[in-house]
């Protein structure tokens, strides 16, 4: 068996995310042949040559086999949600945070698996792994601890991102700044974190 009879039953027309994870669950020839790279780049190449299907962002040469594979399921599962006659299938995550914080800005990243996210009174800045069987909160930066006044009852703290395309693996920089009071009924000053 090998990749060209699995690339061959795989139409480019009639792929979905449930075809090629059937494949894989088939028989170890078709799961040994999906170990390949040739049978992930037909795929990607199929798919980027539908209507509306989304480009790859990095050089294939790059990415491992199970990158690869994750990239096309999750593209497939996106081209056939969109395409569907029925109502959309929508993946919601639910996850607690502190009762005490309110969330105030966020940012999903690119390739949807990590949520960035600022919460007030105190000004901290967390990003959260939205694939996790069980989401916590990772704290990235906190202005509390940055803070020379214990009066300081509220921050705010704002966040700008920039993702490197470049790079084999997610990278981003993110930028920090805030605004906090010393107490209340004053006016905020400036952070400068």
């Amino acid at each position: 068996m090998g990749c060209s009879l699995l690339s061959w039953c795989i139409h480019p027309l009639i792929i979905n995310e449930s075809i090629v994870v059937d494949f894989l669950q088939t028989c170890r020839s078709f799961y040994h042949a999906t170990r390949s790279r040739q049978f992930w780049y037909r795929l990607i190449e199929s798919h980027e040559s539908m209507c509306g299907g989304s480009k790859m962002d990095r050089p294939l040469e790059r990415l491992t086999v199970l990158d690869l594979e994750h990239w096309v399921i999750r593209r497939l599962r996106v081209y056939e949600s969109w395409f569907l006659d029925g109502p959309l299938a929508v993946r919601i995550r639910q996850f607690q945070y502190s009762p005490k914080a309110e969330i105030y800005q966020t940012k999903l990243l690119p390739g949807g698996r990590w949520l960035l996210a600022t919460t007030t009174p105190r000004g901290h800045f967390y990003a959260y792994d939205l694939d996790s069987p069980c989401i916590e909160p990772q704290l990235l930066f906190d202005f509390g601890e940055y803070d020379d006044e214990e009066e300081m009852q509220e921050a705010l703290a704002f966040f700008s991102i920039w993702v490197d395309p470049s790079r084999e693996i997610l990278f981003f920089r993110a930028v920090v700044w805030g605004w906090w009071g010393p107490a209340a009924g004053e006016h905020p000053m400036m952070g400068r974190h």
